[in-house]
């Protein structure tokens, strides 16, 4: 911003070159109403740092007179100034709030939001014409017309950082806004004991300034650690070394004003054995179909070829009549993950378990993994097929025969009522859902929600799980909900969904298995429908909730 300055004495210079009084002077005098600021607008705010300046230039013709007013506590500048200069020493000391300048420099002192105010008078009206129109008013007990604007200004503060570090939830350090201390006095820093394999807690407070990004750097695991969290866990390793715990960078980046800040943790961190056990810590994930993965309380060191030999992966799968061991044929590790290549995969239909019956995982503190019994691997859902949008009911269409929801049909119907609407009163994620309510009279008729968008997705033909969140009102006797293809070339289905156990009053999943044996493609639906012969003839208003549709790819084992 520093080079706006001299742009505008050079543009200035440039329109007063021109005005030699041997030059044409137009026989009616010109009258304009115009400005121009350093900074763009944004959402009717300009923008600035707390101790920056920013320029403003009124380009006005014909005005009877003209001042500027500032908000005490900000400064006018004065001389040619540039971007490694001292603003300070070029403060104009014969200037309060009022200029009559046609341009000014302000130096912006005061943070938060601050005001610069335009105030020009004419003889005749005028109005500025820029993107939002500015008429002028006339002016009381005078000829005159004025033109009075303030420009609204946010001033960010410089940034403070403040930090808290917690050792197992109490705080041991806490270093407030106006301290910075120096690396060059580390010696003298306080020094806490970490187990190996245990966390400090850094957490960001820092109040002032509006930071819009944040680094942590910390020496930990042997490794210098970026992590850009309001508040993490730094666990630390290598037993016999005292580490620096590190820094916190904060800065301000476009479109804000651009400020960076470094502080110091003065902090050192002494790195001892561990007393703890160490044990199998949480889930066993299943990474990939030949895969799996744990954590343990501590940091891994060595793990023998051999040691595969010592896990056991025990799989089921019912439907195909599968209950056998897998082997695993290498084990690896990362600091405090275990991860068994199986010899051969295994799917998301399956159930699985891990045991280990011990041996020479070696971890820090000269500890030894403990042995764990058949614990259940987590096997996440696979990837959602189709689109969020269209899946939670997000886009709108603003005709009621879409039930209001973008990619969605109720069909020609001379019915006034509306059984179907998408609605952002009731959602389980998103913006909205889709809301079905059957009148007072209960669940007469089918009702049929065309799902037309379904076949752009390119469903393959296969097994897959649908599955969608609900949300019964109170008092909602059905059991039974239905979807079904339409316009399919393959073999047309009821997928019957039982909702006699869901609990009513709260959101809840409830899925299916699908098979195609042909794609969903083209101009494919997938259509929901409220059917009377399945659900009770009970004359009551029933309503719920649909959201978060999800197909997703069920794997079969041969």
């Amino acid at each position: 911003m520093k080079k706006i300055h001299a742009y505008i004495v050079f543009l200035f210079a440039i329109v007063m070159s021109g005005c030699q009084e041997d030059e044409y002077t137009p026989p009616n005098e010109v009258t304009d109403v115009s400005w121009y600021m350093s900074e763009e607008l944004v959402e009717d705010t300009l923008r600035v740092s707390l101790n920056d300046f920013m320029s403003f230039m009124d380009l006005s013709q014909g005005e009877e007179s003209h001042e500027w007013i500032i908000d005490k506590g900000n400064q006018y500048l004065s001389g040619n100034f540039f971007g490694s200069d001292s603003l300070h020493l070029f403060v104009n000391e014969k200037l309060d709030t009022l200029s009559n300048e046609q341009t000014i420099h302000v130096l912006f002192n005061n943070a938060g939001l601050n005001n610069v105010r335009l105030h020009n008078t004419y003889k005749d009206s005028v109005s500025y014409n820029g993107a939002t129109p500015f008429p002028s008013e006339s002016s009381q007990g005078s000829d005159l017309w004025t033109i009075d604007t303030t420009f609204l200004v946010k001033v960010y503060d410089n940034i403070y950082p403040i930090i808290e570090i917690q050792q197992e939830g109490k705080t041991i350090l806490k270093v407030d806004e106006n301290e910075f201390p120096s690396s060059d006095s580390i010696a003298n820093w306080p020094i806490v004991e970490v187990e190996s394999g245990d966390a400090l807690t850094y957490i960001d407070r820092t109040v002032k300034g509006e930071p819009s990004k944040r680094i942590w750097v910390a020496s930990a695991q042997g490794n210098i650690e970026s992590i850009d969290e309001q508040s993490t866990q730094i666990i630390y390793s290598g037993i016999g070394k005292t580490v620096a715990a590190g820094r916190l960078i904060l800065s301000r980046e476009d479109p804000l004003p651009k400020a960076t800040v470094v502080k110091q943790i003065p902090l050192r961190v002494s790195i001892v054995k561990s007393t703890k056990p160490f044990e199998i810590s949480g889930d066993v994930s299943l990474v990939d179909n030949l895969t799996l993965s744990f954590n343990v309380t501590g940091i891994v060191e060595d793990i023998p070829t051999e040691e595969k030999d010592n896990f056991v992966v025990h799989v089921t799968n019912a439907e195909a009549g599968f209950d056998s061991e897998i082997a695993v044929s290498a084990v690896s590790f990362d600091n405090s993950t275990i991860s068994l290549t199986l010899e051969s995969q295994v799917y998301n239909t399956d159930v699985i378990t891990l045991s280990y019956i011990g041996g020479n995982v070696l971890g820090d503190s000269e500890r030894t993994l403990a042995s764990f019994a058949a614990t259940d691997v987590k096997i996440e859902e696979g990837v959602n097929l189709i689109a969020s949008t269209w899946a939670g009911f997000e886009d709108v269409n603003t005709n009621q025969r879409a039930a209001f929801a973008a990619g969605y049909w109720v069909g020609v119907s001379n019915d006034s009522y509306v059984f179907y609407q998408r609605d952002e009163s009731m959602k389980f994620e998103g913006t909205a859902s889709m809301k079905y309510s059957s009148g007072a009279t209960g669940i007469t008729d089918v009702r049929t929600l065309q799902g037309v968008k379904m076949g752009t997705f390119n469903i393959p033909a296969g097994t897959y799980t649908f599955s969608t969140m609900v949300y019964l009102e109170p008092g909602n006797t059905m059991t039974t909900l239905r979807w079904t293809p339409a316009n399919y070339a393959g073999t047309v289905f009821n997928l019957d969904i039982d909702i006699s156990g869901v609990t009513r009053g709260q959101w809840e999943e409830v899925s299916g298995e699908i098979d195609l044996d042909a794609p969903l493609e083209g101009n494919d639906r997938w259509d929901f429908k409220v059917v009377p012969a399945i659900n009770p003839a009970d004359a009551i208003d029933q309503v719920f909730y649909m959201d978060n549709y999800s197909v997703v790819v069920l794997e079969k084992r041969p």
